[in-house]
């Protein structure tokens, strides 16, 4: 039997990687970040919406090519939990424990509503700042 501990390692890492984010943010313009922010926002959430069909269907080549590419995505920017509950998807679908997969894609749609809402007011914040105005 699990722990609740082990079986949702995403709860013991921050949602975004200040440090992550903070480099991004000095190394690309605050356009291009918006640029970037916005993609992966729009991209993520038809990987979101297609795992949750996927994970119903018990597709398992779906599931695995959406769960890590999203891995990957959440790392690049420094998403840390949607990346760890990737992972843990991942995690379970080698396994295959489609009540694990449920579990964690329920976490996981809660995590993006949430990084969601973190990366919109990033948006905001940086459109604000008065190089981005014209």
């Amino acid at each position: 039997m699990t722990t609740a501990h082990s079986d949702y390692p995403a709860a013991t890492v921050p949602t975004v990687s200040k440090p992550r984010m903070d480099s991004i943010a000095r190394d690309v313009s605050g356009e291009f970040l918006l640029e970037l922010v916005g993609i992966f926002l729009s991209d993520v959430t038809v990987r979101v919406d297609r795992l949750v069909v996927a994970v119903a269907e018990k597709d398992h080549k779906e599931v695995y090519t959406l769960a890590h590419s999203l891995k990957g995505s959440a790392a690049s920017l420094g998403i840390l939990r949607l990346q760890a509950h990737s992972a843990r998807l991942e995690h379970h679908l080698s396994r295959e424990d489609w009540d694990g997969c449920n579990r964690t894609l329920a976490r996981l749609v809660s995590e993006f509503s949430h990084v969601r809402e973190v990366l919109t007011a990033m948006q905001k914040r940086v459109s604000m700042r008065p190089w981005m105005q014209k």
